[in-house]
């Protein structure tokens, strides 16, 4: 098994685990009560010294989610929408 490591294990864990919960989502039949769609939250530093970081996982998640629509489409799952935010302590690189 090859292991990423740095930035791109990140990324790439991040990206599997964005599409692991899509593919959860739209095998999920009961329990979403008529929801049209459901909320995916992120909290990335998008400011200060972290903000190069936070930006290009923010565009991987998207073009990640852009693959779980595709999935969910044909599926007849229930779409989500992906919501990214900036965090002031992630930013500082404080906890």
């Amino acid at each position: 098994m090859i292991k990423a490591r740095g930035f791109a294990g990140v990324v790439g864990r991040i990206m599997v685990a964005l599409l692991f919960a899509g593919l959860m989502l739209s095998g999920c039949g009961c329990g979403h009560h008529g929801q049209d769609t459901i909320k995916v939250g992120v909290l990335l530093p998008l400011t200060g010294d972290w903000a190069s970081v936070g930006n290009d996982i923010a565009t991987s998640l998207q073009l990640a989610k852009k693959q779980v629509d595709r999935y969910i489409a044909d599926s007849g799952g229930i779409p989500f929408n992906l919501v990214v935010e900036g965090h002031e302590r992630l930013s500082r690189g404080g906890c």
